[in-house]
C-alpha cells in the first residue's frame, strides 16, 4: 500500500471534491483496467462512512504523465466535521497487478 500526500482540510457538510489518485508510476506501458475506491474512519466516528463517496469512480489521464488510463478520480462529500478519514484507491493494472494508493482527509465544521 502506498501512501498518497495527505490532502488539504475539508469543510464538512457545504464541501464536494474531486480526489485524484493519479498512478503514474506504473510506467508508460501498463493502465488501469480497474479500480475500486474505498473511505474508512481514521479518527472520530462516522456511521455512515460509505455515504461519503458520491457517484461512480472514473479512470483518467495521469496529471502527472499525462498517460491514459493512469489515475482515478472521484468524488466525496457529506464529510463530518471532526473526523479525519482515510479514502483510498486499489487499481487493477492491464498486466493483472494490483496497486493501492491512500490518503489521511482531516474535515473541519465550517464557520
Amino acid at each position: 500500500m502506498s501512501r498518497s500526500s495527505d490532502l488539504s482540510e475539508i469543510d464538512a457538510t457545504i464541501e464536494e471534491e474531486n480526489v485524484t489518485f493519479d498512478f503514474w508510476f506504473i510506467g508508460p506501458t501498463l493502465t488501469i483496467a480497474d479500480a475500486t475506491i474505498s473511505i474508512q474512519v481514521y479518527a472520530g466516528q462516522d456511521t455512515n462512512v460509505n455515504d461519503r463517496i458520491l457517484g461512480a469512480r472514473q479512470i483518467i489521464p495521469s496529471p502527472r504523465s499525462l498517460l491514459p488510463d493512469q489515475a482515478v478520480i472521484q468524488k466525496f462529500g457529506g464529510m463530518i466535521g471532526g473526523v479525519t478519514y482515510t479514502v483510498s484507491c486499489l487499481a487493477v493494472l492491464s498486466d493483472g497487478q494490483k496497486k493501492n494508493l491512500y490518503a489521511h482527509w482531516p474535515c473541519k465544521t465550517p464557520r
